[in-house]
């Protein structure tokens, strides 16, 4: 990816799209391989099968992805990061919602990535950025999720990872919340999206900014304080952080059965 020149394939240019944090194209990448499997077994006498179905498989599942989904997910990438700024510039409060409740599914889905330029171009040119402000608040509803969990599940083993996965969370890292707690009963996901989106409005509203770059969770807050001063910014996302935290933090208590790890 750190390439001066483009790269090609044969010809046809590969897209440099990093795929580190996304479920969509490696999931797309696993289905058409197993396609290409099936029909590499019926082509391939049973005797070779063993050394040239996986060579087969390897040669074509590995550039496809690259040459279709990277152009693809970029695309679309792309569309969603317009869409959103402008989205945000005629309704922050709608914005904040949707970007408060839904930006981990995007990370997610891969389409992420697009938002960068325009978070490094609001910050260049305005010096603050009002969208990356209410992107931070998704971290703070995941953190509350795990604590949700881990104060209701009564199984230590499963506490320990939740209260673990939190710590994660308020450090910028939310991996760990999302694939141990939110996915393994997506109710506690929707919790998340809730208590983002709650606090998304109300950030949206108040119109906090972020002002230089820095991480997530407890990481983002210097990042919010206004270079001027302390302002509606530094406070603002402070009590926005703290109800997400605590309202995603309730509702996953409620959904979560405590008796959970004796039905797993």
């Amino acid at each position: 990816m750190g390439a001066e020149t483009p790269l090609t394939f044969f010809g046809i240019p590969v897209t440099m799209l990093g795929y580190q944090q996304t479920i969509l194209p490696i999931l797309l990448a696993v289905f058409v391989g197993s396609k290409i499997k099936k029909l590499a077994k019926k082509l391939i006498p049973q005797v070779l099968q063993l050394m040239f179905v996986p060579t087969v498989v390897l040669c074509i599942t590995f550039p496809l992805p690259l040459l279709v989904v990277g152009p693809v997910m970029t695309a679309v990438s792309n569309t969603v990061a317009g869409a959103v700024n402008t989205l945000f510039t005629m309704v922050p409060v709608v914005c904040g919602g949707v970007l408060g409740a839904f930006w981990q599914l995007f990370v997610m889905m891969g389409i992420h990535a697009a938002m960068i330029p325009i978070i490094m171009n609001n910050i260049t040119t305005l010096g603050y950025c009002p969208v990356n402000a209410i992107l931070g608040l998704t971290v703070w509803a995941l953190a509350g999720v795990s604590l949700g969990y881990a104060l209701s599940v009564k199984d230590k083993e499963l506490k320990a990872t939740a209260f673990g996965s939190m710590a994660s969370a308020l450090c910028g890292i939310t991996e760990p919340t999302i694939y141990t707690v939110a996915l393994t009963n997506f109710k506690r996901f929707i919790a998340a999206f809730i208590g983002g989106g709650i606090a998304g409005v109300i950030g949206g509203a108040l119109g906090i900014k972020f002002y230089t770059w820095a991480g997530d969770g407890l990481f983002r807050i210097p990042g919010m304080i206004n270079p001027a001063g302390l302002d509606v910014s530094f406070y603002g996302f402070l009590a926005c952080a703290a109800i997400a935290f605590v309202v995603s933090g309730a509702i996953s208590f409620i959904v979560t059965d405590p008796n959970e790890a004796a039905q797993a």
